[in-house]
């Protein structure tokens, strides 16, 4: 694999830690922040995705369904089926949390969940990349 592809895995996957980081953050403060850790737990699970396809030299599209990203990732790598119901629940995220019409008072165990999901996201993608690193 060239260099270039490799930083750039590097990078999706540098800014989806950061991604989860900040959703971890967004549920040990006071006041909770459950729909900035939700969505930032999506953003986690949506950016190590797109590190996997850059993985596999396939085209990262500009889309935030993180269900639809892990299928095509099922082309190369058939275990992506066991985290699709992982990206259905996290995929709601990226729209619902940012627009006021759309917005809704987010749990703290929901939230807890989401960045829960987009750890396990990220790890998984972590061991189908560690062969990289």
């Amino acid at each position: 694999m060239d260099d270039s592809v490799l930083i750039s895995i590097r990078q999706w996957l540098r800014i989806a830690n950061e991604d989860l980081i900040a959703a971890k953050r967004a549920i040990e403060i006071q006041p909770y922040l459950t729909r900035n850790a939700c969505y930032s737990a999506q953003q986690c699970a949506e950016k190590a995705v797109k590190a996997y396809l850059v993985s596999q030299k396939t085209k990262v599209p500009r889309i935030h369904d993180i269900t639809e990203l892990m299928m095509s990732c099922t082309e190369n790598d058939e275990e992506f089926k066991t985290m699709l119901v992982l990206g259905d629940k996290l995929t709601g995220y990226a729209v619902t949390t940012r627009y006021p019409d759309d917005w809704r008072e987010i749990p703290l165990e929901e939230a807890t969940e989401a960045v829960d999901n987009a750890q396990k996201v990220l790890d998984f993608v972590k061991g189908k990349l560690e062969q990289y690193f």
